[in-house]
């Protein structure tokens, strides 16, 4: 590059700035922020607690009496959300027959209703759906 007077001028008022104005306020926030730290390290560690506690069976009783009247409140309600799928979200066959059209139907079914609830808890022996709300 060029080494110019405007170049090499530029360089030595940086380097001043730097050194005047820049290098002291960097170095009072690096005193504040050591101190900061020093006081932090000196304060004695909060104790650390071993054990968890472990929730007994009368604990957990008492939460399922503090939900029951939320459940009350609720009462009357569905306990499942639907709305209608758009038909263009289905797949189409072009050569159907009674037993693809009766297949696709039930596939329908199935993914509508699986899509549509969110308390699915999993799958019975047999390999049906359980839901929270059969129970």
């Amino acid at each position: 590059m060029a080494k110019s007077l405007r170049a090499s001028t530029k360089k030595t008022n940086r380097s001043k700035l730097r050194a005047r104005v820049f290098a002291p306020a960097e170095n009072a926030r690096t005193e504040r922020l050591s101190a900061k730290l020093l006081k932090l390290a000196s304060q004695p560690r909060p104790a650390k607690t071993a054990e968890m506690e472990l929730d007994s069976e009368d604990a957990a009783k008492s939460d399922v009496q503090q939900d029951a009247p939320q459940d009350q409140q609720a009462e009357g309600l569905s306990p499942c959300i639907s709305w209608s799928i758009s038909p263009s979200l289905y797949p189409r066959d072009t050569d159907a027959t009674p037993q693809k059209l009766e297949h696709e139907r039930e596939e329908e079914l199935f993914f509508t209703l699986l899509g549509l609830s969110s308390d699915i808890v999993g799958f019975d022996a047999r390999g049906d759906l359980l839901l929270a709300f059969d129970r």
